[in-house]
């Protein structure tokens, strides 16, 4: 399993392929766009999805804590897909078995419909968390309102990448984006989709492959 290192405003970011970051002075995981209860929303509407993909998610999430000593839990948005339904037990199991760590949660637009429960159970900020002069978000911030010492890291686009070879082949893969201002995280969850952006040359994007966390540019 392999992780790239990047420097944020003198921060040592840890790039992880199961679509995390860990800044590791701070003993701090981020994630983004899990969407736990998705899979229950479409049975609602007739749609057989196994709730099993988000028990994947909770264990992949397990393991990489476990990995990492994490001390802290920062998920930027969209934890929570829709109204509240049983997925919902499967992450307060996971907050029981991982009480040892401090579960942070910026509200993201998906959010709105669980976040005064979620208060119960751990801390929830309506707008965004601040570490030294990082600034988490759910959606990008505006330039203007991300001062010219700060950086801003959010979630919400989902992105990926679609990568060409020989023959006509390409493959989407979800990815990493740092821009000079902002960066943006792939969505964790699996069963989330994505959207292709369009880089440019100035940008460093990362692509997760399997174990791995590739540089593309």
């Amino acid at each position: 399993m392999s992780t790239i290192d990047i420097q944020i405003v003198s921060n040592t970011v840890s790039l992880l392929p199961g679509k995390a970051i860990l800044l590791k002075k701070h003993s701090t995981l981020v994630v983004s766009d899990l969407h736990i209860g998705k899979a229950g929303h479409f049975r609602k509407y007739g749609i057989p999805i196994s709730k099993s993909v988000h028990q994947d998610d909770l264990s992949t999430l397990s393991q990489i804590i476990q990995t990492h000593f994490i001390k802290k839990l920062l998920i930027i948005g969209d934890l929570f897909h829709s109204e509240l339904n049983l997925e919902w037990d499967l992450f307060k199991s996971f907050l029981e078995n991982h009480q040892q760590v401090k579960t942070i949660l910026v509200a993201g637009n998906h959010d709105r419909y669980t976040k005064d429960v979620m208060k119960d159970y751990f801390t929830v900020y309506e707008e965004g968390y601040e570490l030294e002069n990082i600034i988490f978000s759910h959606e990008p911030l505006e330039t203007k309102n991300i001062a010219a010492d700060q950086y801003n890291i959010c979630g919400h686009i989902h992105p990926a990448v679609r990568l060409n070879g020989s023959g006509r082949q390409s493959m989407k893969l979800p990815c990493f984006y740092f821009g000079e201002r902002q960066g943006i995280l792939p969505a964790f969850g699996k069963f989330t989709g994505s959207s292709i952006i369009r880089p440019t040359k100035a940008d460093r994007i990362y692509v997760i492959a399997g174990k791995k966390v590739i540089a593309v540019s």
